[in-house]
Formats: structure tokens, C-alpha cells, sequence
């Protein structure tokens, strides 16, 4: 006898980043940047005023141009909050 299950949703990907409500249209944004030389994350985070699906796209405009700057400064090092050359 085979068991057939209905197929699972596929999990959504993870995202390096989140948001997190502070008040009626108000949220949280925050994106993972970099470890530092400790290996400590460094966090990227910005309030956003609007609803939440604005807030969504918001987290996915600053995930696509954190990502981008990543690609351009691959060999910088990074003191915790500048960029060092």
C-alpha cells in the first residue's frame, strides 16, 4: 500500500533580513550586512512608515541594494559600521 499524501507547499526562502511592527503602520526593517572581524553580525535597519505589503517590497528594494553594494565591496573589510579599503 502507498500513502498518497497531497503535495506539501514548498517553503518560502529564507531572507537575510526581517520586519518587525512598532505601531500602527509603523515597522522595523532589517537587513543582514556582514560579520565583522569578531564574527558578530552587522545588521542593516531602517523605520518604515506604511502598510505592511509596502513594507515588504521596501525590505526587498534594501535586500536587492545591500546585495548589490556586497558584490562591488567583495575584499573590504568591514569595521562594524564603514567600510575600511
Amino acid at each position: 500500500m502507498t500513502d498518497d499524501k497531497p503535495d506539501k507547499k514548498k517553503p518560502r526562502p529564507r531572507h537575510s533580513g526581517g520586519k518587525t511592527k512598532r505601531g500602527p503602520n509603523k515597522w522595523l526593517l532589517r537587513i543582514f550586512r556582514v560579520y565583522d572581524a569578531g564574527g558578530k553580525r552587522i545588521y542593516f535597519s531602517e523605520i518604515f512608515h506604511g502598510g505592511s505589503r509596502d513594507a515588504d517590497k521596501r525590505l526587498t528594494e534594501l535586500h536587492n541594494r545591500h546585495r548589490k553594494m556586497q558584490t562591488i565591496d567583495m575584499g573590504a573589510f568591514c569595521d562594524g559600521y564603514h567600510w575600511i579599503e
